[in-house]
């Protein structure tokens, strides 16, 4: 009699402790994933445009489509599902220094599928 009052309970939080496992791997992936798609924009060229009236530099949008395909292939999605953008901002720096400093900010959207519902991490 206990088994049967105990067991769905059991059960319940088998599955939510499975669930919340996965999620939580599905967010480390796409960290990693948006950690590397950074490294990989830092180290591009990129071209000087305007920007809000500043000049900064532009990724070229090859490299840009290939941290969206990394992302992609590391969350295991569709590259239509992978929403990306980064900015790229100058960092003010002391006269006497003779390079710029750039802040790049990456920002991803994915949608995931798993176990039948769709889960969208940003």
């Amino acid at each position: 009699m206990e088994l049967l009052v105990s067991l769905p309970l059991l059960l319940g939080v088998m599955l939510i402790t499975a669930n919340y496992g996965i999620a939580l791997s599905t967010r480390e992936a796409l960290d990693s994933a948006t950690r590397d798609a950074a490294r990989l924009l830092a180290r591009s060229p990129a071209e000087l445009g305007v920007v809000d009236g500043a000049t900064v530099p532009v990724f070229f949008t090859y490299f840009e489509d290939e941290a969206r395909l990394l992302i992609a292939n590391r969350m295991g999605v569709d590259l239509a599902d992978v929403t990306f953008s980064a900015t790229v901002e100058r960092i003010p720096t002391v006269e006497c220094l003779r390079t710029d400093f750039y802040k790049i900010t990456v920002a991803t959207q994915v949608t995931v599928t798993q176990l039948g519902s769709e889960i969208t991490m940003t």
